[in-house]
């Protein structure tokens, strides 16, 4: 699997963190993401297996939106010296 290198940057700044969200980060809060920019990469994440996104109020809002790691994506994150829970 290949990540390009923006994919790749929202990859770790969404495990880094994950640390203060028991596990699944909010998407509003995960450092130097730019939804606007970014969305496409966080539908790469998705496609290559990586995480889910889940809809908290299910109302479509980025601000109620969350992310979970797949075991896949918790691999990866491990293998880059990550523990996501």
């Amino acid at each position: 699997m290949t990540l390009t290198k923006k994919s790749f940057q929202v990859f770790i700044a969404a495990a880094k963190e994950a640390k203060n969200w028991g596990g699944e980060p909010w998407i509003c809060m995960i450092p130097k993401l730019n939804l606007k920019h970014d969305k496409g990469n966080l539908s790469d994440l998705v496609k290559k297996g990586l995480i889910e996104i889940h809809d908290h109020e299910e109302k479509g809002r980025s601000q109620d939106m969350y992310l979970i790691f797949t075991e896949r994506g918790k691999m990866l994150a491990t293998s880059h010296n990550i523990t996501i829970k």
